[in-house]
């Protein structure tokens, strides 16, 4: 039987410097049967004089003016042809065996919708700064906490995923993917899979004070179009208090905005008892939300 075919979603903007180790690592995957769509969003420097450089039937070149990284996503999801897709940004890369390891753990577990391999946190240069040992899925810590639990190197199951879920809310302009990755936990299995397999790029200046507060924003906006979400399970609605008190905590993590606190300790009194061992939680928090 054939290997099933395999979409790599790249999207790039202004990423020259980084994007030909990440075509690399897609284009050397001792996984050969794949579908590289490498997706550029109007950029104005050298990116497409690189791509054009590149020969390998595999990889397909598309720009466009730019939209946003979601919109970018959204529209390679809408091409892609493969069984699975995975999503490979520009400034990251992923192991030799990254594709292999993920599809035969898809092929194996039929109903798994998304699966997520442990992955690996570098300098801008990409020199190895943390190993990240991600834990397995659970509602508890991806939705009532906000640890985004998928992270790079994630595989969807092309199909099913688009017909239950749809694509990435373009409302949220920095955190679209854990609002996906809510809504396809909601609708089937998410699964962890053992083994570092993707790295991410930390990089100068990503976090800007304007995109920390409208990114803290988001995960407030996150929990409100959650509780109107009609396959949210009961018992998250009736524990809406502490949703948001986590919501609160992390958009005070990102942003070191010192109101969230006020607002998590009066929204939910009960959470600020707990207050040090939250604060632990968060410190990992940053690691798990890749700040």
């Amino acid at each position: 039987m054939s290997d099933p075919l395999v979409t790599v979603i790249t999207p790039t903007y202004n990423c020259a410097k980084f994007l030909l180790t990440a075509v690399s690592s897609v284009l050397s995957q001792s996984y050969y049967n794949v579908e590289y769509l490498v997706l550029d969003d109007g950029s104005t420097d050298l990116t497409q004089d690189l791509l054009v450089e590149i020969r390998d039937r595999r990889l397909t070149r598309i720009w466009d003016r730019n939209k946003g990284e979601t919109l970018t996503v959204n529209k390679g999801i809408e091409l892609a042809t493969g069984k699975y897709f995975i999503i490979v940004n520009a400034d990251d890369f992923i192991g030799t065996n990254c594709i292999k390891s993920l599809v035969t753990y898809m092929e194996e577990n039929k109903k798994v919708l998304l699966t997520y391999p442990d992955w690996v946190s570098t300098h801008e240069s990409g020199r190895v700064k943390s190993f990240i040992r991600v834990p397995e899925f659970s509602t508890d810590l991806e939705i009532c906490k906000h640890f985004n639990l998928p992270g790079p190197g994630s595989m969807y199951r092309t199909k099913e995923v688009i017909r239950k879920v749809g694509f990435r809310d373009p409302t949220f302009k920095y955190i679209a993917d854990l609002d996906y990755f809510w809504r396809i936990s909601l609708t089937g299995p998410v699964r962890h899979l053992e083994g570092f397999h993707a790295y991410w790029r930390n990089r100068k200046g990503q976090l800007s004070s304007q995109r920390s507060k409208l990114m803290a924003e988001d995960h407030i906006k996150l929990v409100d179009k959650l509780l109107v979400n009609p396959l949210v399970p009961k018992e998250l609605v009736l524990n809406s208090r502490e949703l948001y008190f986590w919501s609160y905590l992390v958009a005070l993590a990102i942003s070191k905005n010192p109101n969230y606190l006020k607002k998590a300790i009066t929204i939910w009194p009960e959470g600020s008892v707990k207050w040090s061992t939250y604060s632990g939680l968060l410190r990992y928090a940053h690691y798990i939300l890749r700040r």
